[in-house]
């Protein structure tokens, strides 16, 4: 459940901090303000413009944001969510069943117009071009086509141990999997990914984010681990 998943990395990243600074250092540190909240459990999120889209577990909700003080819920799509991805038009959204498209053009009244079943749970997701990348928890990475965004087909899959989460790095998909550490996989052909290399982890790998050659890593009681990407086959 990416809700636990994501607990998990909260507490990770606390861990991180603790380990590695000082209560000199931290009191040095301009701290965080809150200036909005609105109210509810929430599994994920991303931002386009002046709107945030969150992951409920149950429904897809669409915030405005423009006044960060005032957060106010302007549309929603009642169906599981545990994921999403935006890209033009469309939201992309995993959850225990299935990946489905939801089209976002207006965002008051957001609707479901596509869907892909998946065997396993489907816990993240990350689009690029015509392509989605799902992490199917037991069924490994999925690779789906959404050239047509109202009918995605899966045109590619391969088995990394479980998949908790994914992230891209050109041809290249990093996928967090818990137990089974983080792999990286080859996409260039789509319909035939190759997984060209692992990393073990004595701890969970719970989620995995990329920005340049660098790999950022929530490994659970590990905290945080950056790893270098720069030769993929060979992350270190």
């Amino acid at each position: 459940m990416k809700w636990l998943r994501n607990w998990f990395v909260g507490i990770a990243l606390l861990m991180a901090l603790a380990a590695t600074q000082t209560t000199a250092s931290l009191r040095s540190e301009t701290p965080l303000v809150l200036v909005g909240h609105t109210g509810g459990p929430s599994l994920a999120v991303t931002v386009q413009d002046d709107l945030a889209w969150l992951a409920l577990g149950h429904a897809l909700a669409v915030i405005d944001i423009s006044a960060p003080r005032h957060p106010r819920r302007v549309g929603a799509a009642i169906l599981p969510a545990y994921d999403l991805a935006l890209q033009g038009r469309f939201a992309y959204v995993v959850s225990r069943d299935s990946l489905r498209v939801v089209d976002i053009a207006d965002p008051q009244h957001p609707r479901a117009v596509g869907q892909l079943p998946v065997s396993h749970t489907a816990l993240g997701i990350a689009v690029q071009g015509d392509r989605a990348y799902v992490a199917n928890e037991r069924g490994g990475l999925l690779v789906v086509d959404i050239s047509d965004p109202r009918a995605p087909r899966q045109m590619g899959a391969i088995p990394t141990g479980a998949a908790w989460d994914v992230a891209l790095s050109g041809d290249y998909v990093l996928v967090a999997g818990s137990y089974s550490g983080l792999a990286v996989v080859d996409v260039a052909d789509p319909a035939h990914p190759q997984k060209i290399a692992h990393l073990d982890s004595y701890t969970r790998t719970l989620a995995v984010a990329v920005a340049g050659d660098r790999a950022v890593v929530a490994a659970d009681s590990q905290g945080l681990r950056i790893l270098d990407i720069a030769n993929p086959s060979r992350p270190v």
